[in-house]
């Protein structure tokens, strides 16, 4: 019987960093950092490691933070706030892919309605479409921001939306729902990773040798199909 192994997430879990941020965790050609070792900053960058290319941001005025890991979490404490970066899977349509998932937790009403982000854009193009905003890398398609969404404590939904410009981004929150939420609130304006190459694989429970699996292989941004033999001293679920 075949067996359909995630190949999407190779190690959810985040480690040290040696160089210029404190921590990461790498998924085939997405490398994502967090906390910049300059500043200590409550933020995120995700490169393309086979163009160098990234996005870069991170909660403005927020520096000199040291926040707790646990295994696919790390988490800022900022005062009554409390920022969470989550690296799990989501599906857009059958297709499973990776997501950044970013929580921002209010404990108590906040003085204005924007929450504001330092913004750095190498080397990727913005598109912005009706589901949210696009970021290309040489014409493919690489990371997709989802329209945000904001609920308090009884679940209610407020309206929440994205500015962006060159070098900083927000996110508006209706003011209404701010004076009537049941503290506290969460933003969720996630990240998914779209560029995977890689949106599926197969393997066979059959080895050809003892090093050996047999694969096929759903190359997304071609459409094509290739199969053939893996050579290994990994097992399968490590193959990459």
């Amino acid at each position: 019987m075949p067996v359909t192994i995630d190949q999407l997430i190779i190690d959810r879990n985040i480690k040290t960093c040696e160089k210029d941020f404190n921590y990461k965790l790498r998924v085939y050609n997405l490398l994502i950092q967090f906390n910049d070792k300059l500043n200590k900053r409550a933020g995120v960058r995700l490169t393309n490691v086979d163009t160098g290319h990234y996005l870069e941001f991170s909660r403005k005025g927020l520096t000199n933070l040291s926040p707790t890991v646990s295994a696919n979490k790390i988490t800022f404490t900022v005062g009554d706030a409390v920022i969470e970066y989550i690296i799990d899977t989501t599906y857009i349509g059958e297709e499973k892919y990776t997501r950044i998932k970013e929580n921002i937790t209010l404990n108590s009403k906040p003085p204005v309605n924007t929450v504001e982000f330092d913004l750095t854009i190498n080397g990727l193009t913005r598109i912005s479409k009706a589901d949210g905003e696009y970021f290309y890398d040489g014409g493919i398609e690489f990371l997709y921001f989802p329209l945000p969404t904001i609920k308090d404590a009884t679940g209610k939904n407020g309206i929440i939306s994205w500015n962006w410009i060159d070098i900083s981004c927000s996110l508006t929150i209706e003011q209404g729902f701010l004076d009537t939420a049941t503290y506290p609130i969460t933003l969720d304006p996630s990240t998914v990773w779209t560029d995977t190459g890689k949106s599926s694989t197969v393997w066979t429970d059959t080895p050809k040798s003892k090093k050996g699996f047999q694969y096929k292989v759903f190359q997304k941004n071609t459409f094509q199909i290739s199969s053939g033999w893996k050579e290994t001293e990994k097992s399968e679920t490590e193959w990459k």
